[in-house]
Order: structure tokens, then sequence, then C-alpha cells
């Protein structure tokens, strides 16, 4: 181990201890509530337990205690003038005061669970002797429906009290996982630390090794804790097993052998009133609350007011005094940046200031939050009342089930049983939406109070505005309680009204082999895949803790994906359809439109499949390595080209339906995909074209801005015609022909003196993409003006050549004669 002297290395693990140290002190059975599926359930050696209350562990514990209190009382005596060996910083320091702490509570702790445990065994005992010695009811049947009705609710308080137990123990059992790990690593780091100090260590070196001392003692008390806890609630667990079977053996006694009379329904009767006189009375003292609440609203509104009008006049007086003298409000501002203690102390003044008068604005707050929760309770609670009412009346519903003579008169009561459960349900549904409200509203104010101090005005009046907040939610508690209540009294009945019978002969094999064919296929999907680790946050400690991710989860992320994406796709589909039969874009456009937008919604569905379903990304972390290694390079082009297709779907430079001109080949885009584009040259060939190759090379589009472009037409007429004719003729020529735009006007322009002929030149412009082919309307207007020239006697003429002749001299003419055939003599 390297030992440094910054105290980093042990501050980070002391953090994580404490962390654990935390979990186990005092969020064990909070924490033990929430079972986590598919975590390790790794279950200690049988010794490791026995051994967790031998005595050698008491007297080496209250050793170490007495050893850690009296290290603690020495740091803390000396305080502020501790003098820390060299190399020993003040951060590790804290940390050996934090460790001693924490073994001094761990060892208090260790001997509380000790007396539990006792006391578990002791229950354990009585449950068993109890269940030994009970030998049936001493009265006679038919036993009240009452005593059934309280067999069976002890029964399913013990069920989830046996959930809770067993959940708790799995807790237990992973944290025992970690910490052996732990206190392992610390037995390996206390050697090397004995080793690296020497024979002879220096001051500092003892300071180390007295630290990691400290840390194994304080893991290893962790250990025998962990242990202890084990070994008391598996106590507690065969106390409730041990309850369960006796209260199995009480319902089995009572059985169907119940009577409900007029004098049970009498005593439900009289229960019930009971109950709603004394919401009656609690009623009555609210309403008398009622004057005294508005009392203190109406001050506290009256202090609101006078804060108000004092500081508009102190802003008044301030911004007069400013405008009176600009240079005295500018010295006092120089003299608080000249003395930074003086500003300091400005600042907190002004703080301490601005809370006082927040804490006006929050008394006024709390009081009218009081003052207005005081008419909902009240019709809580007089929902409360009317609901301790339908108690008697499901009763007697109970009773005409069980004295129906028949089975019309049977199936009668019992749909009015069914009909009084569903009215249930429906108060329990706007009760639990009121306590979700209620329960919104309780933490947004105290997310406010978050950073509020005991000391701070602001205090005592975030206090009350909690407190009327609480009282909202613990009467609509209390709603659902009794609601909650009498919906497991009615289920209860409504079961027992209708029995679900075996099946015999071949109908109970097929619902055996069903039945078993559904165990497999939970099975199946509860098959744990792999394990993955969340960060949770306990009591102010961030945890990790490893839960399984299994086959059924995969698949219904799969199939939510699946089903969401052709549901999306469809939709799509729809909507390109609607907007290409409107007009808005055209159809290539559309199809490219929803290419792109159907990519967005996969990653989107992606990333809220995971979500919804719990999966981490984390889950498919182990694909990062293949993927960056073997696809890294592969992908590259691929990647680039996607990239590419991005910028052009966003920059827009390049669009489905311009005329475009990429390496050599002009043609319209037809589409605009992921990894490259669409081009239909004239000649209606089509080529895919990089999307790359548009950000790359040089792309000449002839339709970015506008669709206009000029074409030229040469024209060579015989010298002698007049130029201005000419121009005449190809201007309105032009101007005659209908794909030729008006606005440019076109233009004629007598170009050179030819060799043959006169050159002329008309420039037009069109419209291209639409109706006009540049080809046509040059073709069109060539014949118009061969035909107009025809009509005007105006010729073209053919290439000319002027052979010039020399006279001056006689013309030597010579004469070639036949050429002498082979072997002829000359």
């Amino acid at each position: 181990m390297v030992i440094r002297g910054n105290g980093h290395g042990r501050r980070d693990r002391a953090g994580r201890l404490a962390g654990v140290v935390w979990l186990l002190l005092c969020g064990g059975f909070a924490a033990a509530q929430i079972p986590v599926p598919g975590l390790a359930r790794a279950v200690p050696p049988a010794e490791k337990l026995a051994q967790a209350g031998e005595s050698n562990h008491e007297e080496r514990f209250k050793q170490w205690g007495r050893e850690a209190g009296d290290t603690l009382a020495a740091i803390e005596e000396a305080g502020a003038n501790a003098v820390l060996p060299e190399g020993i910083t003040t951060a590790s320091a804290a940390t050996r005061r934090r460790v001693l702490k924490q073994m001094v509570l761990g060892i208090r702790r260790y001997f509380t669970v000790q007396k539990s445990l006792s006391e578990s065994q002791a229950a354990l005992a009585q449950a068993k002797t109890l269940a030994a010695d009970w030998a049936g009811f001493k009265e006679a049947p038919p036993y009240p429906i009452m005593l059934l009705d309280d067999l069976l609710n002890q029964r399913d308080a013990s069920v989830e009290k046996k959930a809770t137990v067993q959940s708790s123990i799995q807790f237990y059992q992973r944290s025992l996982v970690q910490i052996e790990a732990m206190a392992a690593k610390e037995e390996r780091e206390l050697a090397e630390a004995v080793q690296a100090a020497g024979p002879d260590p220096d001051a500092a070196g003892k300071w180390r090794i007295d630290a990691e001392r400290a840390d194994r003692r304080l893991l290893t008390v962790r250990v025998a804790l962990v242990q202890m806890q084990v070994l008391t609630l598996r106590e507690q667990l065969e106390t409730v097993r041990a309850e369960m079977a006796l209260l199995d053996r009480k319902i089995e006694a009572v059985g169907n052998r119940v009577k409900l009379g007029d004098e049970e329904l009498e005593a439900v009767t009289k229960a019930a009133a009971d109950r709603q006189s004394a919401i009656r009375r609690e009623l009555a003292a609210l309403v008398q609350q009622q004057p005294m609440r508005q009392a203190a609203r109406d001050r506290a509104k009256a202090a609101l007011d006078k804060l108000e009008a004092d500081l508009a006049a102190k802003r008044a007086a301030a911004k007069a005094a400013e405008e009176a003298d600009p240079g005295k409000a500018a010295e006092a501002k120089a003299a608080l940046e000249a003395d930074p203690a003086q500003a300091a102390e400005a600042e907190r003044a002004s703080a301490a200031a601005t809370a006082a008068d927040e804490a006006v604005r929050m008394r006024f707050e709390a009081e009218d939050a009081r003052m207005e929760s005081l008419p909902v309770v009240v019709e809580i609670l007089e929902s409360l009342e009317q609901l301790e009412g339908f108690l008697p009346e499901a009763y007697e519903l109970r009773q005409a089930v069980l004295q129906a003579v028949d089975k019309v008169e049977r199936k009668a009561a019992v749909e009015k049983l069914v009909e009084h459960r569903s009215r249930l349900e429906s108060w329990l549904l706007v009760i639990e939406d009121r306590i979700r409200e209620v329960a919104a509203d309780l933490k947004r104010q105290e997310a406010r109070s978050g950073a509020i101090s005991t000391t701070d005005p602001r205090f005592l009046p975030m206090s009350d505005l909690l407190g009327a907040i609480t009282e909202r939610q613990a009467a609509l508690q209390r709603v659902e309680q009794s609601v909650a209540r009498q919906l497991q009294l009615s289920d209860r009945w409504v079961r027992d009204a209708n029995p679900e019978k075996p099946a015999d002969g071949w109908f109970g094999k097929i619902a055996e082999g069903a039945a078993m064919i559904g165990s497999w296929t939970r099975g199946i999907w509860n098959f744990e895949v792999m394990k993955v680790e969340d960060q949770v946050e306990l009591d102010g400690q961030q945890l990790t803790v490893r839960r399984g991710v299994t086959l059924g989860v995969f698949i219904g992320a799969i199939l939510f994906f699946v089903v969401a994406y052709l549901l999306a796709s469809m939709a799509s589909k729809r909507a390109q359809a609607a907007l290409v039969r409107r007009g808005r874009v055209a159809d290539a456009q559309a199809r490219t439109l929803r290419s792109w937008m159907m990519i967005l919604v996969g990653v989107l569905l992606a990333l809220t499949t995971l979500h919804f379903l719990n999966i981490p990304l984390t889950v498919f972390a182990f694909l990062g390595g293949a993927l960056a290694i073997g696809l890294g390079f592969g992908t590259q082009t691929l990647i680039k080209n996607f990239i590419s297709g991005i910028i052009l779907l966003f920059e827009r430079k390049v669009r489905v339906g311009d005329i475009v001109d990429v390496g050599g080949l002009t043609g319209t885009v037809v589409e605009i995909n992921t990894r490259s584009s669409v081009v239909r040259g004239f000649d209606g060939v089509e080529a895919l074209i990089p999307n790359a190759e548009f950000l790359e090379t040089r792309v000449v589009n002839w339709t970015l801005t506008n669709s206009k472009v000029r074409r030229e037409v040469r024209v060579g007429v015989a010298y002698g015609t007049q130029p201005q004719v000419i121009l005449d003729l190809l201007l309105e020529v032009a101007n005659r022909h209908g794909l030729v735009l008006k606005d440019p006007p076109p233009l004629a322009s007598f170009e050179e003196f030819g060799d043959n002929s006169l050159m002329f030149l008309l420039q037009f412009w069109i419209e291209v993409g639409g109706k006009a082919n540049a080809v046509v309307v040059m073709s069109d207007l060539r014949l118009m003006i061969e035909k107009q020239l025809t009509e005007m006697g105006i010729g073209v003429p053919y290439p000319q050549r002027d052979i010039h002749l020399q006279t001056s001299e006689p013309l030597r003419v010579t004469m070639v004669g036949e050429a002498p055939a082979p072997g002829d003599l000359p």
C-alpha cells in the first residue's frame, strides 16, 4: 500500500465506510422494505452467524469501545491545539475522528441488537407455546363473523410482516458480502502499512498504523453487527411463521361456521356511530378554530401591508436622495468598495434584512394556507364521517348474502355487494389523487425549506406552512385508511361469495397443465440475463445497488419499441400523403422528410423505451469495446456520409427537386437519404451520390435561389443585311415564344463581323424544372428565326473563301502522264 500524506485515499475510503455504516445503523430496516429483484442472495456461512453472540466478541468489542472512546476524547480535548505528525493532514485527522465515532456508535448498536435478539428468541418461544397449547375455541359454533374477519386481518398483517422481514434478511445478507470484502481489504492494507513503517516506525507511521487498525476494527464490528441483525430477523421470521400457523388453525376451525345476526349488526352499527360522534366532535373543534385562524391571518396581512409600504417609502427616499446628491451615493459606494470588511458587513446586514422581510411574507403565506386548509380538512372529515356509515351497510349486504334462501336471491345480494365494492374503489381513486396532489405541494415547500436553518427568521413561518399542508395530508390519509380497510373486507366477502371450485377429470388435468406451463413461462420470463449497477441516494448517501435485468424486461422493451415504431411509421405515412395531397411539398421531399423523421423517432423511442422500462444504457456498455475496435475504421466513411446528410438536411443548400451539377453529372435531386442521395440525369439514368460529395467537391446548383437560367442562340446572316432588322426580328421571335420569360427580358445584340456573315446573339431566360426544356426552347427559336429570315428573303450564307491569282507572270502548266506499269520499259 502506498501511504500518501495528503489523505485523499483515506478520505475516499472513509466516505464509503460512512455511507455503509449510516445505512446499517439508521436506514437498514427502511431500505429493506424495498426488495431489489435479481440481486445475488449471498448467505454467510452458518459458523460465522453462530459466532456472532460469543462472549469473546462482547469482551473484545467492549475493549475496542473503551479504547476508541479514550482516543476520541483525547482528540476532542486537544482540539485545534493538536499537533499532527509530519505528513498527516487535518483531513486525515478528521477522517480518523469520524471512524472512531462510528466505532463507538457501532459497538453500542451491536449490544442493542444483541438485546433485541434475546427478546426475539423469547417471543419465538412464547409463540410456539401458544401454538402448542391452543386446542380450539371454547365457544361452540356458529362463531361471530367479526371473529373470522379479525383472524383474516391478522393473517394479512402477518403476511406483510413476513415479506418485510424476508426482504430485510436479503438486504443484510447482500450488505454482509460487501462489508466482508472491505474488511479483507482493510486487513491487507493494515499489514502493508505495518510493513512499510518498518520495525521502528516514526510518529507518522504509528499514526497511520493506528488509523488503519481503527478502520479494520470498524469493519469487524459491522460484520458482527450485520450477522447479529440477520440472526434477530430470522428469529422474528420464525415467530411470524408460528403465529401464521396458529392463525391458519383458528381460521380452519372457524371455517364456514359463522353467523351474522342482528346482535352483531347492532354492535357494528354502534361502533360506527361512536366513530362518527368522535369525528363530529373533531369537526366542531375545527369550526371553533376558524375565528382564531382568521384573526392570525388578518394580523399577518396587516404586517405584510406595513412591510410593503415601508419598503416603498425606503425606495422612494433612496431614489430622491440619489437624485438630490448623486455624488454622495457614488462616494458611499466607493467607500464600500475600498473597505472589504465594511462591504461584507453591509452585505450581511442586507441579507438579514431581506430574510426578515421574506419571513413576514412567508408568515402571511403560512397563515393563509392554514386558513385555506381549514375548510378542506372539514370537508375531508365530513367525507370520513359519511364513509363510516358505509360499514354497517356493508355488513347488512354480507348478512343478506349469508341468509339468502335461493340462488336468485343470493345472486342479487352478491351484485349489491359488488356495487358497494365498486363505490369504495371510486372513493379510493379520488382520495389517492388528492393525496398525490398534496404530496406534490408538500415536496415543493420542503424544497424551499431545504436552505433555511433553524436560526433563520423564515424557519418558523415555513414550519407552520408545512404544518398546514401536513394537516391536509393526514386527514386524507385517514380517509384512505378507512376506505382501504372497508375495501379489503368487501373484496374478501365477494371472493367468499364466488368461490373458485377446482375442476375434476380431464378439465382438472388441463387446468393443472396450464398452471404448470404458466409457471415455466414465468420462470423463463423472469430469467436473469445480466446484472447492472444503479446509484441510489439513501439518507444523503450515494449507494451502489446491483439489480438483475430479466429476459422479460428485454422482450417487453423490444415489443414496446416495435409496436411504437410501427404506429409512428403508419402515422408518418398518412402525414406524408396528406402533405403531398394538399400540395404543401413535393412527393420526393415528403419521402426524404419522412425518412429523417423516422430516424429521429427511432432514436427517441429507443431512449424512451430504456427509460420507462428502467434499463440503463450501461447494460449495453459491453458492446462498446467490440464496436470501437471492429467497426471503428469500417464505419468511418458511413459516419462521414451520415453526418453530411444531416448537414445537407439542415443547411438546405441542396434540396429535393434541385437541378445540380456534381462530379460532371447534371440532373435533378430525387432523394436525400441517410448515406447517399439520388440524382436523376436528363437522360433518365439515376446515380447514387454519397452525401459527402456535396460538401467536399464543387457542386453547381442551378436552382439554389431561383430556377431561372439564361440560354443563348447565335445567328449569322449575309453581309448587306440591315443589322437593326435582324435585332428586331430576334426580339420579336423571343417575345412570341410562350416559355421565354418576359422578366428578365430577352436581349439581342450584334456580336461581330464574321468571315462569311454578320453574327448576332439572342440571350433569353427560361424557368427550368417546370414545363420548359432548354434544348426544345432553343430548337423552337431557331425554327422561328429561320422561317422569318426566309420570308424576309434574308439568306444564311455558306462558308466562303476568296482565291486571288497573280497574273503578272505566265502560269506554269505541267503535264503529268500515266505512270508506267511494273516491268515496262521507260
